[in-house]
């Protein structure tokens, strides 16, 4: 197999619009810290799985694709930030860890200027996110639907 040099690997990189952010390479088994080029999605990949675009920037999509699918750099890094505010804990059961889904109070389709809002969002495991949502069903979702939510946990309802 193959030795590469950082600057064959940074080349590798390059050629399919993506910039090395590490400032090592000792083999294909390392995870390599990347930024994707057309998105600005920052992510790790091992040199053997690089493929010619980031694993969610798809070419087909417009941007307004991209916004309602939530593939846009602001969304992942509020998602990343619910997560971390609230010690990575699902403010329902208390679980830490795990499968965390970021959940915005006011939805996503009807509050548009509160979408990447830290206070607009709550972690929730994956079961207590589908829990909610039976519940409350999906879009037009309210904060005090949230806070209702949460509170029935603690006993407060």
């Amino acid at each position: 197999m193959k030795k590469y040099t950082l600057e064959q690997v940074r080349d590798l990189f390059k050629k399919i619009n993506m910039n090395l952010l590490s400032k090592e390479y000792k083999n294909i088994g390392q995870n390599l810290e990347y930024r994707c080029l057309k998105c600005g999605y920052k992510g790790k990949k091992l040199l053997g799985y690089l493929d010619h675009s980031c694993n969610w920037y798809r070419m087909d999509f417009t941007e307004e694709d991209r916004i309602n699918r939530r593939s846009v750099p602001e969304y992942r890094e509020w998602a990343k930030k619910i997560k971390k505010n609230d010690n990575y804990t699902c403010q329902k059961c208390k679980d830490r860890g795990g499968r965390l889904q970021s959940h915005h109070k006011n939805g996503w389709s009807n509050f548009t200027k509160q979408r990447y809002l830290e206070s607009n969002g709550v972690p929730l495991c994956k079961s207590c996110h589908i829990e909610f949502h039976s519940i409350y069903g999906k879009g037009n979702n309210i904060e005090s639907q949230t806070e209702l939510f949460l509170n029935e946990r603690n006993g407060y309802v």
